[in-house]
């Protein structure tokens, strides 16, 4: 479809007509302005198109410029609609002036055939305005397209946030960043299969629109060893030691994947299809270690911008100010549940050069061929920036294994 077109009657020689595409635009004329319609000049940079007149004959130039090649009365020998296709698509999004991108995690757990979707995405309030009640209406939408972008599911509802009084228990810069967010939670089931999840929170007052889209797939079930994502929380809760099941914790996910160095961070995890001995005990191995990320691996998108412009985020050194690779440790406390574990051994591990990080691994043994653990770790001897935590899954049993990463970010 053209983007607009131009018409002009020229006396004796009819009603011309433009055309106007994305980088390209095609002309026509008639002598009656009703028919005998014909084609009468291109222009299509890197484009070959062949014309023929109405004798069938390759069509005559009879004026050429530099962007221009003007035929008389030719036709396309072949369909308009080659022309389309050779040209890269290009659609101007109507509402790009009022987007931004929501700080999101997408956390995707096993339940018997089916995959469990767990979504928590971080809206900031400065994006918001209250109406004259002081009170904020929003809607927030989630929706998920199959690989063809046919809608599968859709969640719009609508959300009225009451009149808050200004929040002042902000002692840390997460602390900050947090109270100028607000966090709203999904949670769906999707069958295997490759989707497309988008999310939208639009503020009906200034009409602003939160957004984020995630490509996803899912493989069928199988009886290999397998886990979920890891899901980053900013706190999980047991009421003893030795929980049974997820209902058994309390975790409050962080979408904004920021923390002081004061403060923990936290991991939970599930591990499918563990294998049993004959008396059907369950023997496994779990690592966690704290890395570096390479820079293209960071997507500014995941983070909430501090004392930043809306959008921008500023990639910190992870070494921190003054701090050089050569002889620089970081190390970090993994405290580890109770539930299963019966030992654990602290590693050093070399990532980069002479560069040594702290690793530990834990031996769980249990029953259940579905299991799960989460830990805390201590981050302040962390320097500020952006890490890679990596979780490692080895089955004792059979050997296979299995791994999973997750980028967070620590603050001073």
């Amino acid at each position: 479809r053209y983007l607009f077109r131009s018409t002009e009657s020229i006396p004796g020689l009819g009603l011309s007509e433009i055309w106007f595409y994305e980088g390209f635009k095609v002309g026509f004329k008639s002598h009656d302005g009703f028919h005998n319609w014909r084609f009468a000049d291109a222009q299509a940079p890197g484009n070959v198109i062949s014309f023929r007149d109405l004798d069938g004959n390759p069509a005559s130039i009879f004026q050429k410029s530099e962007k221009h090649i003007w035929f008389n009365d030719a036709l396309f020998e072949q369909p308009a609609s080659a022309i389309v296709q050779n040209m890269p698509a290009r659609y101007v999004d109507p509402y790009r002036t009022t987007k931004y991108t929501l700080p999101h995690l997408v956390t995707a757990f096993r339940e018997k055939d089916r995959t469990r979707l767990e979504i928590a995405y971080a809206v900031p309030k400065n994006k918001l305005q209250p109406e004259k009640s002081g009170k904020i209406q929003l809607a927030d939408g989630l929706f998920v397209f199959n690989r063809n972008f046919d809608e599968v599911f859709r969640k719009p509802v609508s959300i009225t946030l009451p009149n808050s009084k200004p929040d002042i228990t902000a002692h840390t810069s997460a602390d900050s960043l947090r109270r100028d967010y607000f966090t709203t939670e999904h949670a769906l089931y999707v069958l295997p299969g490759q989707y497309h999840l988008a999310a939208e929170v639009v503020d009906l007052r200034s009409r602003s629109i939160g957004t984020f889209q995630k490509s996803l797939a899912f493989s069928k079930p199988d009886a290999l060893l397998a886990m979920s994502d890891l899901l980053l929380a900013g706190r999980i809760h047991s009421e003893n030691p030795f929980p049974e099941r997820r209902a058994d914790l309390s975790i409050v996910p962080n979408p904004l994947r920021t923390y002081h160095r004061s403060e923990p961070v936290f991991i939970y995890l599930a591990i499918y299809n563990l294998a049993q001995d004959p008396f059907g005990r369950t023997r496994y191995d779990i690592t966690y270690h704290l890395g570096v990320p390479e820079k293209d691996e960071v997507d500014p998108a995941l983070f909430g911008a501090v004392d930043l412009p809306v959008g921008i985020l500023e990639i910190r050194s992870v070494l921190g100010e003054g701090a050089s690779n050569s002889g620089t440790h970081y190390q970090a406390v993994y405290i580890l549940p109770e539930r299963n574990r019966i030992s654990e051994e602290i590693k050093r591990m070399q990532q980069s050069g002479v560069r040594a990080e702290t690793a530990i691994s834990a031996r769980y043994e249990g029953r259940l061929k579905d299991d799960f653990t989460f830990l805390q770790i201590d981050i302040a001897q962390v320097p500020a920036g952006i890490y890679t935590l990596a979780v490692s899954v080895t089955d004792k049993q059979t050997g296979n294994a299995e791994e999973r990463e997750i980028l967070f970010r620590v603050m001073d």
